[in-house]
């Protein structure tokens, strides 16, 4: 799942959901 590193949404996901929110939108 690390193909971009963490900037993967799913992975950001889940480490922190609200990270995940900001970088998908």
């Amino acid at each position: 799942m690390h193909q971009r590193g963490t900037e993967d949404p799913a992975e950001r996901l889940q480490q922190k959901p609200e990270t995940a929110k900001e970088t998908d939108e």
